[in-house]
C-alpha cells in the first residue's frame, strides 16, 4: 500500500511540477553534444597518433612534417564528425574556416599553457595537463556558439 501511495504522489507531483520535462531538453542536448564532442576528440587523438607513427616509422617522414600532416587529417575528420554526429549541421566551407580558426586558437592556448608551466618551472606535463583541462570546454563552447551557429 505504501509503494502505491508513493507512486501516486510522484505521479501527481510530476504533473504539477512547475518545470515541465521540455525545460530539461536543452540541458540534455547540451550534455549529449559535449559527450559526443569528447568521444570524437579521443578518436581524433588516435587518428593523429596513428598518422604520425605510420608516417615516421613506416615511411621515414620527418616527425615535424608527420605531425603537421597528422593535424590536417585529424582536423578534417574532426570537422566532418562534429558536423555529422555532434552538431548535426551541414558541413560548409565557411564552417570549416571557423572550425580551423578555433582549432588554431586551441593550439595557441595549448602553447600558452606550456609556456606558463615552463615560466613557473613546473614539470612539462603540468602545462600539458593544464591544456587538457582547459581545451575541451573552451573549444566545445566556441564551436557550439560560433562554428555551428546557423549561417
Amino acid at each position: 500500500a505504501r509503494a502505491s501511495s508513493v507512486r501516486s504522489t510522484l505521479s501527481v507531483n510530476a504533473m504539477e511540477s512547475p518545470l515541465p520535462m521540455s525545460n530539461l531538453l536543452p540541458h540534455l542536448s547540451l550534455a549529449r553534444q559535449f559527450a559526443g564532442f569528447s568521444v570524437l576528440g579521443l578518436v581524433n587523438t588516435a587518428i593523429h597518433l596513428a598518422v604520425v607513427v605510420g608516417l615516421v616509422e613506416g615511411v621515414a617522414v620527418f616527425p615535424v612534417v608527420a605531425n603537421g600532416l597528422a593535424f590536417a587529417c585529424a582536423n578534417v575528420f574532426s570537422f566532418w564528425g562534429n558536423s555529422r554526429w555532434v552538431f548535426r549541421a551541414r558541413p560548409t566551407r565557411q564552417r570549416y574556416a571557423r572550425f580551423l580558426l578555433v582549432s588554431l586558437l586551441g593550439l595557441a592556448v595549448s602553447l600558452g599553457a606550456s609556456a606558463l608551466g615552463e615560466s613557473r618551472h613546473w614539470h612539462y606535463l603540468a602545462g600539458v595537463a593544464l591544456s587538457f583541462a582547459l581545451l575541451p570546454a573552451l573549444t566545445f563552447f566556441a564551436h557550439r556558439i560560433w562554428t555551428w551557429k546557423t549561417l
